[in-house]
């Protein structure tokens, strides 16, 4: 009596194509939370220049402290999504890892660090902001208003790890074949604007890479290959 051969075929994937499409859609949704989130969050008057009477006055009105107060949780959930981008596009370049073991864990701990900074920065914003609302606290003299260190977790840290991901994704997407050439020099181009966001515009340099890296990981449906 013989036995038919059984031939095993490995199971195929199919919920690949719905991640990373998941994951750019997250890299979609990150780009306006993210810009309103900059816009709303950060207290109105410039707290270098601005009189001890306009930041005072800025803080006494509940309007100004709502909307910073929204721009937080805004800037939070465009943290949140940044991290899901991060995550499926970091599974798109695996194929690199093998090759590039170093770049590679450093993409897996630049991108969240990134998304964590975001989120403290977030709380920075609010912190005197949420105590004026929600604890009855007075408020307190311009000097300690003027302490606000969200804008250097954000706009400072925030900004050069997000540098550090981009140049070291781009590079691992060459690797793999999912950039093409002229991406992976506009990567790196957007990476050293994001070097100077100490000023405010060049931050926007992140959301135009995450928006067009999205639309890459859209169209690109099959699993890029070393």
């Amino acid at each position: 009596m013989t036995t038919a051969a059984v031939r095993h075929t490995p199971p195929t994937d199919t919920t690949a194509p719905a991640r990373h499409r998941a994951a750019a859609w997250a890299g979609i949704a990150f780009v306006p939370l993210f810009v309103f989130a900059a816009f709303m969050v950060e207290p109105g008057p410039d707290s270098q220049t601005a009189s001890d009477a306009k930041i005072t006055a800025w803080y006494s009105d509940s309007a100004n402290r709502t909307a910073s107060l929204i721009g937080a949780y805004l800037l939070i959930v465009a943290a949140l999504t940044f991290l899901a981008f991060v995550a499926g596009l970091h599974e798109r370049v695996r194929a690199a890892r093998s090759g590039f073991p170093v770049a590679y864990r450093f993409m897996a701990w630049t991108g969240p660090l990134t998304a964590g900074l975001f989120i403290v920065g977030a709380m920075q914003f609010v912190g005197i902001i949420g105590n004026i609302s929600f604890g009855d606290t007075p408020v307190p003299q311009a000097d300690l208003l003027r302490q606000n260190i969200g804008y250097p977790f954000v706009f400072v840290a925030g900004a050069l790890v997000a540098a550090a991901f981009i140049a070291t994704a781009a590079t691992l997407a060459a690797r793999v074949g999912l950039f093409r050439t002229w991406q992976i020099w506009a990567s790196y181009l957007l990476a050293l604007v994001l070097v100077f966001a100490v000023i405010f515009t060049p931050m926007a340099a992140l959301p135009v890479w995450v928006l067009g890296t999205s639309i890459v990981l859209l169209r690109q449906r099959t699993e890029p290959v070393a």
